[in-house]
Order: structure tokens, then sequence, then C-alpha cells
């Protein structure tokens, strides 16, 4: 059984006349060690695939396993603590709480999930190589979109989590920053056992993912890494 596990899943929006498919009898499945990319085209599904595969939307139909647990059968409450303690997100909207400063951001989560974040060496080793250990005393709105980004690149990572769902995460960054954020996932993953899925359009990225799962109206089918698609 693979780390995350979706079976025969869809997604329908409405219902009678105004229903509209968004997703059709996904089948997929991801292991520790490895990193996922989602490609496909705009408005293909792939978002309402990630925001299924993180709890934020609930599935039509189809079985959702997660580390052996029924994830898409849980209660809300349940799945927002199986959330704090096994899955980190990193999202197009950078979610940054614009009164606090950037250190207090990652307090806060301290008070959120008081145990088994990753220790301070660690810490001050990522907030440099993505060039936000000099932003620690900033707000959010005196930073720039890349800024943000990478600090909430680093606000996911915090609570290590088993299993990280990124969308877009480089689309604010520029060409070294984008890829040395790729390969940090690369290297949680392959050396930490985890499991990284990511939605990007940047072929730069491509190299350093393991599977590709190409979503295309609504339909989703893993396709070698080296030919993907990426529109």
């Amino acid at each position: 059984m693979g780390k995350i596990e979706l079976t025969n899943v869809n997604k329908v929006f409405g219902d009678k006349m105004a229903a509209t498919t968004a997703l059709e009898d996904i089948n997929f499945t991801a292991d520790s060690g490895e990193v996922i990319a989602i490609t496909g085209p705009s408005g293909s599904g792939k978002s309402t695939f990630m925001k299924i595969l993180g709890g934020i939307l609930s599935a039509t139909s189809g079985d959702i396993s997660i580390d052996g647990s029924d994830y898409g059968n849980m209660s809300k409450k349940e799945q927002s603590k199986f959330r704090l303690e096994h899955i980190g997100f990193i999202l197009q909207a950078y979610n940054l709480l614009p009164y606090l400063k950037v250190s207090d951001q990652f307090r806060l989560a301290d008070k959120v999930k008081k145990s088994a974040n990753i220790d301070t060496e660690t810490f001050s080793k990522w907030a440099q190589a993505l060039k936000i250990d000099d932003l620690m005393n900033n707000y959010p709105d005196e930073l720039s979109g890349g800024q943000q980004q990478r600090v909430a690149i680093l606000r996911a990572l915090y609570t290590n989590p088993d299993i990280i769902l990124a969308d877009e995460p480089t689309a604010a960054l520029d060409g070294n920053i984008a890829v040395k954020s790729m390969q940090m996932l690369q290297e949680l993953a392959h050396r930490e056992n985890k499991t990284v899925i990511i939605i990007t359009h940047d072929a730069r990225l491509l190299k350093y993912v393991d599977k590709n799962y190409r979503i295309v109206d609504g339909k989703g089918q893993f396709i070698d890494v080296n030919n993907a698609e990426l529109v």
C-alpha cells in the first residue's frame, strides 16, 4: 500500500443540469520518498485534486487512503488533526498573517503544534538557503512576493510533515531560488522518506521529480517524466 492512494475518485460541483465534473475516476498512488509532479493545462483539475488530497475539499465519490487511514471518511475535526500532524501545504496564496513578523509566524506554529517541529540548526540552514534569514523582523507587507513565497515554503516545512503538498510553489521565485527550493524538497523526500507532491508549470523543476501525473479534463494518468507536457 502506498503512502497515499486514491481509488476511483470523482469530484462534481453543482447538481442536475448545473453539474460540472472536475475530476473523473482518479486513480493515484504516491509512496514515501517520492517527488511527484502534477502537470496539465490550466483548468484541468489539478488544484481540485490537490485540495482533495489535503482535505480542503471532499470527493463526491471514491476512496482516499493516507498512511493506511481512511482519510476520505474522516470527520472534519479528525482531518484537521491529521493535517496538523502529517501534512504541510505550500499554496499559491502565501497565507502569512499580516500582523506577525516573519519570526512570529514560526513561533505561532510552535504554539499550534508543540512538538516534533524542525530543530534550530535545520531551521537556520534552510532560512539561509532560501535567503530569508535576514527577514525575520519584517512584516509580510514589507516583503516582495518572492520573499513571501520563500517564507511560506519554510513555514510549510517547519512542522516536519510526512507529506508536502505544493501548488506552484516557485511561481514567484527567480531561477536560482526556484531551483534551490526544488532541490530542498527533493532532498527532503529522498533523505527523510517524505512524500512531496507538487503542481507545476515550470519545466526546470521536472528534473528533480521521480514521477509525473498528468491531469487533462479531469482525467489523470502517470506518464514518462522525460516526456512531460506542461500546458
